[in-house]
């Protein structure tokens, strides 16, 4: 009997621990760094990751990605709620070159927002095997694109086929526009 108490104690204690760094594993604000950044680091103000997609996987819903410093960063999907955006005075620049793709996906929930700002996407568009689409918004419950860029895309500055909410301010579309 005092083994099988102190078997599911051990099994309640690992349990806890299990679930407390899940837990901790979401941080609410994640950073990214062209500079010095790292996908292997914790995506900290200290230790930034290097890529979107890295700080995405690892900030919590309704949290912020921010890029501290200016550079080219790799193409990526947003699924939940949060925002991406440039520190003040950042030139984060998503360039893709990929035919028919998107600098930025976005595939969430209905209710989700998710708000893009400050950042500027680059399709270095060359005809007809240029990138596809600046924004793709493909789910998810609101959209807000606040002084970026697009440019260079084939196809739309914001592709926005689903039935959501989108607010457009202080953003430059260059090339063809919303559709």
């Amino acid at each position: 009997r005092l083994f099988r108490v102190a078997y599911t104690s051990l099994l309640l204690l690992a349990t806890t621990l299990v679930f407390n760094a899940t837990a901790q594993a979401q941080i609410q604000q994640a950073f990214v760094s062209a500079q010095t950044g790292d996908d292997a680091n914790p995506c900290t103000v200290l230790k930034p990751c290097r890529t979107f997609g890295q700080a995405l996987s690892q900030v919590a819903f309704g949290g912020e990605v921010t890029a501290l410093d200016s550079g080219d960063y790799a193409p990526f999907t947003i699924r939940q709620a949060v925002t991406v955006q440039a520190a003040p005075g950042v030139h984060a620049g998503v360039v893709t070159q990929t035919p028919n793709s998107a600098a930025v996906e976005v595939i969430a929930d209905k209710p989700d927002v998710v708000v893009l700002r400050g950042l500027t996407l680059n399709g270095m568009s060359t005809g007809q095997n240029g990138a596809g689409t600046g924004i793709r918004f493909v789910s998810g419950g609101v959209l807000r694109v606040e002084s970026c860029v697009t440019s260079g895309f084939r196809e739309e500055g914001i592709s926005f086929a689903f039935a959501g909410e989108l607010f457009v301010r202080d953003t430059a579309l260059k090339g063809k526009h919303v559709a």
